[in-house]
């Protein structure tokens, strides 16, 4: 096998599609505890996203209705952890096409 065919071989299926200029959808994921100052401005820079979501752990500030107004997603998990938050957060966003 030569090198183009074995590199490309090793491209999972689901993202072969950007080679070929099919755009993936993205998803932004973020997660907040008390973060309605900051919500209004970081919300607005992923306005192009397909989809957001936001992974709230409790916020006692209105966070949650403040991505709610703006067009996110929200989830509400107690605190886990940061890495363990993250990771729920990610499992949150939707599956990319093709990939499982």
């Amino acid at each position: 096998m030569n090198d183009a065919l074995w590199a490309w071989a090793r491209i999972p299926r689901c993202f072969r599609s950007i080679l070929y200029g099919i755009p993936l959808p993205l998803s932004v994921v973020l997660i907040t505890r008390n973060a309605s100052a900051q919500l209004p401005e970081c919300l607005a820079s992923v306005a192009f996203a397909d989809e957001v979501v936001v992974v709230d752990s409790g916020s006692s500030d209105g966070s949650a209705e403040v991505a709610l107004r703006y067009g996110a997603r929200v989830v509400t998990k107690e605190w886990l952890g940061f890495g363990r938050q993250k990771q729920f957060a990610f499992e949150q966003a939707a599956p990319v096409p093709g990939c499982g």
